[in-house]
């Protein structure tokens, strides 16, 4: 399933570019793109803790350990890219000031930025607030957050956040802790959880509305959890499906729907685009993703192309926002011009990220994956839309990327996955 995400992480770009007139790339819709990949991530972490985790001594720590290994090395590095870019175009961030914010806001930005845990939340309080301004109203919980943080605290500035699209890091981060939990659940706990996150996504459609839908039933954990369930129910599917005679047939079936679902987007610019989240068309192509995830990973996990172009999802997903300021403050020329400069770039760049950043970190999951890097060492306990700028060359651009829905990295390199018995880590 590499291509699929790697599309899905060029729909994030494509859509981030939307505000500033350039739609012709346009593939899933923003908040669709990251409600799929939330799904597809359910089903590569209970892959990957049933098939080899599971299976190993002290397998939750170096779950844990190859999960932080996956997501912060190549995160810090593109964090520390992306203010360089802010100081050459004169933004200052919250690590060289206050932004006018108070003591305890830039210290909740700062360990935001460091370790995402939180980002998801602060970006639902934050959009809340924002759609309160744009509705001219505001309520008790704006009021409660101002006093605790400032005015200023929700108030957008691009330096508060400089990956700004990283809340969705935050979600996937809180998963991880559950992850190996959900993996041995048994279904009772199973559909208590899943009922009670659509209960929550329920409640909140019909006490806030759809005007609310970008914040509470996209960025909060407790609503998103249910599509994190789906994936691990994708994965019992799979196990199920392995003794079915039939199963190649369906594989076929599930790439071709997928093929048509991005040459639809292509064709029509864009996806199921404006449709309220929780509408039953929205739940049909939740219910597809679910039910094709299976059979598509049947088909795909052993090619090496689809692993290849797998493997640039992250990167893309993490780098585009850089190489969309620059190109589009640099670069003269008309769209055509700027297309082809930021799909280029960012291939360009995540390219150099796998090669200079990630893969030395492979080396070091793949032997904790293996268990060679644990060897003498003892145990340790383990816890069981937004309005968006005219112009998108300005440095006020991250805007949209905090404000439009994202997608969370899932990307399952070669040590994350189940391998062959000839290519498996002794």
């Amino acid at each position: 399933m590499g291509t699929i995400r790697t599309l899905l992480a060029f729909s994030v770009m494509a859509w981030h570019l939307r505000p500033a007139g350039y739609t012709r790339l346009t593939l899933l819709e923003g908040g669709l793109a990251v409600t799929t990949f939330f799904i597809l991530s359910g089903f590569y972490m209970s892959m990957i803790i049933d098939e080899k985790y599971a299976k190993l001594p002290d397998g939750r720590r170096r779950f844990f350990i190859n999960r932080f290994l996956r997501i912060f090395p190549l995160y810090f590095v593109v964090m520390a890219l992306q203010a360089l870019v802010f100081a050459h175009l004169g933004v200052k961030t919250v690590f060289t000031s206050d932004l006018g914010c108070t003591g305890v806001t830039r210290f909740s930005l700062i360990a935001m930025n460091l370790v995402k845990f939180g980002q998801d939340y602060w970006q639902t309080l934050s959009e809340h607030i924002q759609t309160n301004v744009r509705l001219g109203t505001t309520d008790e919980l704006q009021r409660l957050c101002s006093g605790i943080f400032g005015a200023k605290a929700f108030e957008y500035q691009p330096g508060a956040l400089l990956v700004a699209q990283g809340w969705s890091l935050g979600s996937e981060l809180t998963y991880y802790l559950l992850a190996p939990l959900v993996a041995a659940a048994g279904w009772r706990l199973l559909s208590t959880l899943g009922v009670g996150s659509i209960l929550i996504r329920v409640a909140f459609s019909i006490a806030l509305g759809s005007a609310y839908m970008g914040s509470w039933r996209t960025k909060f954990f407790p609503s998103e959890l249910v599509f994190f369930l789906l994936g691990h129910l994708a994965w019992r599917l799979h196990q199920k499906a392995q003794s079915w005679s039939f199963k190649h047939q369906l594989a076929n079936v599930a790439v071709a729907a997928w093929v048509g679902v991005f040459a639809c987007a292509l064709f029509q610019e864009g996806f199921l685009l404006g449709r309220e989240y929780d509408s039953p068309t929205m739940w049909a192509f939740y219910i597809f993703v679910t039910v094709t995830a299976p059979f598509v990973f049947m088909k795909t996990k052993q090619s090496r192309w689809d692993n290849f172009i797998g493997s640039f999802s992250y990167p893309v997903y993490l780098v585009h926002p850089i190489v969309i300021q620059l190109v589009l403050r640099h670069v003269a020329g008309g769209k055509t011009v700027h297309y082809v400069w930021l799909v280029a770039g960012v291939l360009a760049v995540s390219w150099v990220l796998i090669n200079v950043v990630e893969r030395p970190f492979e080396r070091l999951r793949s032997k904790i994956g293996s268990g060679a890097a644990f060897r003498g060492i003892a145990a340790v306990p383990l816890p069981s839309p937004e309005p968006v700028p005219a112009n998108m060359a300005t440095a006020n651009l991250p805007e949209a990327l905090a404000t439009t829905d994202s997608i969370a990295t899932g990307t399952t390199p070669v040590s994350d996955c189940p391998a062959p018995p000839s290519r498996r880590a002794a």
